[in-house]
């Protein structure tokens, strides 16, 4: 496990809905979190990081449940 950040970003089924309503690719979020992992914010919200990036927001934990390797995104939307 690697504390720089996720190898592996999973989806939830809320964000597979709500990229799917706004009309984003799911690679394009993965390459934001990949990508953005080391600009990410605290985001006040459910979701404990968001990133920006390609004209895209993403939320997302963590680790996800102590797992370094993934995040996992709860939604995503354009911006």
């Amino acid at each position: 496990m690697s504390p720089l950040g996720p190898a592996i970003v999973a989806f939830t089924r809320h964000a597979e809905r709500r990229v799917g309503e706004r009309g984003i690719a799911t690679s394009e979020a993965v390459e934001v979190v990949l990508t953005g992992h080391h600009r990410r914010r605290r985001n006040p919200g459910e979701a404990d990081w968001l990133v920006r990036g390609r004209g895209i927001a993403v939320a997302y934990n963590w680790p996800d449940e102590g797992d370094e390797t993934t995040a996992l995104v709860l939604s995503a939307w354009r911006e």
